[in-house]
C-alpha cells in the first residue's frame, strides 16, 4: 500500500494543478495501473482465484458498462438537441439516467442481489 502512495500522491498533485480534465485522465490511468496490482495482491495474500473475482464482479462490471454507454449517448443527445438546457438540469438528468440504467441492468442480471440491497438500505434508514 505504501508503494502505491508513492505514485498516487505525486500524480494527483501534479494533475490537480493542470485542471479537472487532466486530473480525470490521470485518475483513470492510476486506477488502470492499480487494478492489476490489487488483483495480484488479492490472489497472493487471500489465496483467491482471479476467476472467483470475475465471477463476483462481472454483474456490477456489466451494469457499469451499460450505464456508461447510456450516459454518453444521453449526453451527446442533449448536446445536439437541447443546446440551451441549464447545466444543473443536465447533471440531474444524467444522474437519474445513470442510476436507473445501473439498477435496471443489475436487476436483469441478478435480481436477488438488488432485492437484498434494497432490504439492507430500508433497514439502515428505518433503524
Amino acid at each position: 500500500m505504501f508503494a502505491q502512495l508513492l505514485y498516487y500522491i505525486p500524480s494527483y498533485f501534479i494533475a490537480a494543478q493542470l485542471g479537472l480534465v487532466i486530473f480525470v485522465y490521470v485518475r483513470l490511468g492510476v486506477a488502470l495501473v492499480a487494478m492489476p496490482i490489487h488483483i495480484y495482491l488479492c490472489r497472493k495474500m487471500l489465496k483467491v482465484s482471479p476467476f472467483y473475482l470475475w465471477h463476483d464482479g462481472k454483474r456490477p462490471f456489466l451494469a457499469v458498462l451499460a450505464m456508461g454507454i447510456c450516459i454518453v449517448l444521453v449526453k451527446r443527445g442533449i448536446a445536439t438537441a437541447m443546446l440551451g438546457m441549464p447545466l444543473p438540469m443536465v447533471l440531474a438528468m444524467l444522474f437519474a439516467v445513470g442510476v436507473s440504467v445501473y439498477v435496471v441492468t443489475l436487476w436483469l442480471l441478478d435480481s436477488s442481489f438488488v432485492v437484498q440491497n434494497i432490504q439492507l438500505i430500508r433497514r439502515a434508514v428505518l433503524s
